[in-house]
C-alpha cells in the first residue's frame, strides 16, 4: 500500500495552547478516563491500557512515566471522528455528553499525541493536527501520549479503583461486557470488567424541574460513599468534595449505602475538566441566581434516603429520635441543641451540637452582631444551656462529693471541692466556687475573698488564736472591709476524731469573738461545723436546743442561732450535707431533664 508522505499541520480553528492553559486540575487519571471514554464511545469492548516507564524495572527509583498507550478494538477513526477532531467544541457526539475539548486534556500532560487507527494515522500537538497519512492497515485504534511536560507518576495499587468508579454509572446500564487491562510496561497486572459492577436498585425523583436518579446498594456490608454523575460519567465522589459541599453520610453500621447520583442538572454544570460540578454549597443572597445548590440537592438526597431506608426495614426517624433521646442522657444541658439535629450517628451528633453551643456563644461575644436579626434568639439558647450546663455540673459534684465521703477523703479533697486551698485570687466566680452546697443564698453575693486578705481585715483573728477555721471565706458584694456584711466559716472534723459539738461550738464561738469585735458585731457569721453523726450527738446537739431540718439522710441538720456574736450555727453530718445539697439541686434537674425527655 502505498504510504503518503504528506505531513503538512491542519490547524485547529483555535489558539490550543490558549485552551490547555485554561484546563485546570488535570490529573494523569483524567487522561486515563478520556482515552478510555474515547474507545468506549467507539463501541469499544477491550481497551488495553498500557503505561511505560523505563524507571518502572528499576525499585530505586520513583517510576516516572514515559508515555500512556490506549489500544482499543472499536470503530476506529472514520472520516466524520477525523472532521470532529481538527474542530475545537465540536457538536458531534454532544448527544453523548461531549463537550468537544477531550483531547486537550491530554496536551496538558503531554506534548505530543500520536493516533494509528485502521489505514490512517496522524499526530496532534500544540503547533495543530498532521493531516491524516495512509498507512498499512492495522485493525486496532492506537493512542499514544508521549514526551510528559513534566515529571509524573501512577500509583498502580489505585488505578484499577479508580477507572471503575469513574465508569459506574456507564457500566451499570450497559449491556455489553466492556474489559479494560491494565499493563505495567509489557506486564498486565490487573484487567477492569464492566459486568463486575452490581446489580444497583433505582429510584427517580424531581428537585424543582430537574430530574435526578439514585442508583443505590443499601446494607451493612457496603462502602459508605455517593458519586455524582453528569453525562453518564462520575465526575466526583462524594468524599472529594468540600466540607460545605459533602452530604454527611450516615456511620451506622447497620445503615451503609453506596449511591450513584445522576441527573440533567449535573449535565448542566460540569466544567469542561469533567472534575468538577459548578454548583453553590447554598446560595448566600438574592444576588447569587442558581436553580439549585447543594443544600437543597442533599436535603432531597436525605428525603430519599430515609424512604430507601424505611423500604429496607430501617426505621432512620426512629434511629434520630433515639440519638436525640442519648444525646439528652449524655450532655442534658444541650438539650435545645438536640432539638433539630438529624445525625444517625451518635458521636456525630454529640460533637456538632458542642460545636454549634461553642459557634452561638463565640457569636455573642463580637460586639458587632448585637444587631444581628438571630442575636436575641441564640442569646435565649446560649442563656438557657449554660444555665443547664451549670445545675447538671452541680449534680456532677455532689456525685463527687458522695465518692470522697464514701472513701473518707475528708481534709484536703473536700476542702478543695468547696474552694481550692490556699487560693491567691481576690474573687472566686460562680463556677469556682462551690459555696452553695451549704446553702443557695451565698450564691447571691459576687465577691469571695481569699485567705490572704483575710489577715489584713481580720488581724485579731490571726493574732490572738493558734489555730484557723479549714475555710474562712468573706461573702459579700464589695471590696471594701468596713461594708463587708456576711463571712462564712467551716470546719471539718475527721469522723475518727473525739470531737463533742460542745467543742466544735466553743471553737466557732471564739472565731465569731474576733471577727464581730466592738465596733464591727453587724457582720453576719455563717458557721458550718461537720462531725460524725451518731444518736449521742444528736441527743446533745438536743439538749443545746438545737433546731432540727430532716433530710434524706439517717441525721437532720442542726441549727441554732447565737444572738452574741451574731453567728448560726450548723451542725452537720456530711451524708446530711449530700441529700440537703441533692434535695435543692435536684428540682432543676427535674425540670430540665422533664422538658426535654418528653419533647
Amino acid at each position: 500500500m502505498t504510504m503518503s508522505v504528506n505531513n503538512e499541520l491542519i490547524q485547529v480553528n483555535t489558539n490550543i495552547r490558549a485552551v490547555v492553559e485554561d484546563l485546570k486540575n488535570i490529573k494523569v487519571e483524567n487522561v486515563i478516563f478520556e482515552a478510555i471514554m474515547n474507545a468506549i464511545q467507539a463501541n469499544a469492548t477491550y481497551i488495553e491500557l498500557r503505561i511505560i516507564a523505563s524507571s518502572l524495572d528499576n525499585k530505586n527509583q520513583t517510576p516516572y512515566i514515559d508515555k500512556i498507550e490506549a489500544i482499543d478494538n472499536g470503530e476506529g477513526f472514520n472520516e466524520e471522528n477525523i472532521k470532529s477532531f481538527r474542530e475545537y467544541r465540536t457538536d458531534y457526539k454532544k448527544s453523548l455528553g461531549c463537550k468537544g475539548i477531550g483531547r486537550f486534556i491530554y496536551l496538558k500532560l503531554f506534548k505530543n499525541v500520536k493516533i494509528v487507527s485502521k489505514d490512517k494515522e496522524f499526530d496532534f500537538n500544540y503547533n495543530g493536527m498532521t493531516n491524516p497519512r495512509e498507512r498499512e492497515f492495522y485493525d486496532k485504534t492506537l493512542v499514544t501520549l508521549s514526551t510528559p511536560n513534566s515529571n509524573f507518576y501512577i500509583d498502580f495499587s489505585k488505578i484499577k479503583e479508580q477507572i471503575k468508579e469513574h465508569f459506574l454509572a456507564y457500566f451499570k446500564t450497559e449491556s455489553k461486557n466492556i474489559e479494560i487491562a491494565i499493563y505495567r510496561n509489557n506486564e498486565k497486572i490487573d484487567i477492569v470488567k464492566s459486568n463486575d459492577i452490581p446489580q444497583f436498585e433505582k429510584k427517580d425523583f424531581k428537585i424543582k424541574d430537574y430530574s435526578f436518579a439514585i442508583s443505590y446498594l443499601f446494607g451493612e456490608n457496603v462502602n459508605n460513599e455517593g458519586f455524582y454523575v453528569a453525562n453518564g460519567r462520575v465526575v466526583i465522589k462524594n468524599s472529594d468534595l468540600d466540607q460545605e459541599r459533602k452530604y454527611n453520610l450516615p456511620k451506622e453500621k447497620d445503615l451503609r449505602i453506596f449511591y450513584i447520583l445522576e441527573s440533567d442538572y449535573f449535565d448542566k454544570n460540569v466544567n469542561d475538566e469533567r472534575n468538577e460540578l459548578q454548583i453553590y454549597p447554598k446560595q448566600k443572597n438574592s444576588f447569587e441566581f442558581q436553580d439549585l445548590n447543594w443544600n437543597e440537592i442533599h436535603n432531597e438526597l436525605e428525603n430519599q434516603i430515609k424512604e430507601i431506608c424505611k423500604e429496607h426495614n430501617f426505621d432512620i426517624e426512629n434511629k434520630i429520635k433515639e440519638n436525640r433521646k442519648k444525646s439528652i442522657e449524655e450532655l442534658p444541658y444541650l438539650g435545645t441543641y438536640f432539638e433539630n439535629r438529624s445525625e444517625l450517628n451518635l458521636n456525630d451528633m454529640l460533637e456538632n451540637a458542642k460545636k454549634e453551643f461553642r459557634e452561638d456563644k463565640d457569636f455573642l461575644r463580637d460586639a458587632k452582631n448585637k444587631t444581628d436579626k438571630d442575636y436575641e434568639t441564640k442569646l435565649t439558647k446560649v442563656t438557657q444551656a449554660e444555665l443547664a450546663e451549670y445545675i447538671f455540673d452541680r449534680n456532677k459534684l455532689i456525685q463527687q462529693l458522695k465518692d470522697f465521703v464514701k472513701k473518707g477523703n475528708i481534709e484536703t479533697e473536700v476542702h478543695n471541692l468547696f474552694m481550692p486551698k490556699k487560693t491567691s485570687d481576690d474573687k472566686q466566680s460562680y463556677k469556682t466556687n462551690n459555696v452553695w452546697l451549704f446553702d443557695d443564698r451565698f450564691m447571691c453575693y459576687d465577691k469571695i475573698f481569699s485567705d490572704t486578705q483575710i489577715k489584713d481585715i481580720f488581724p485579731e483573728l490571726s493574732e490572738q488564736l493558734k489555730s484557723r477555721p479549714d475555710v474562712l471565706s468573706i461573702i459579700s458584694n464589695t471590696y471594701d472591709g468596713k461594708k463587708i456584711t456576711d463571712v462564712l466559716l467551716i470546719e471539718f472534723k475527721r469522723p475518727e476524731e473525739n470531737i463533742t459539738p460542745a467543742g466544735a461550738e466553743e471553737q466557732l464561738l471564739k472565731y465569731g469573738r474576733y471577727i464581730n469585735l466592738t465596733e464591727r458585731n453587724n457582720i453576719r457569721i455563717w458557721a458550718y461545723a461537720f462531725l460524725k453523726f451518731s444518736d449521742e450527738t444528736l441527743e446533745l446537739l438536743q439538749d443545746k436546743a438545737y433546731n432540727k431540718i430532716y433530710t434524706s439522710s439517717n441525721y437532720p441538720i442542726c441549727y441554732k442561732y447565737h444572738e452574741a456574736r451574731n453567728m448560726i450555727i450548723n451542725f452537720m453530718d456530711y451524708n446530711s450535707l449530700i441529700y440537703d445539697a441533692e434535695n435543692r439541686n435536684q428540682l432543676f434537674l427535674d425540670i430540665l431533664t422533664g422538658k426535654h425527655l418528653n419533647d
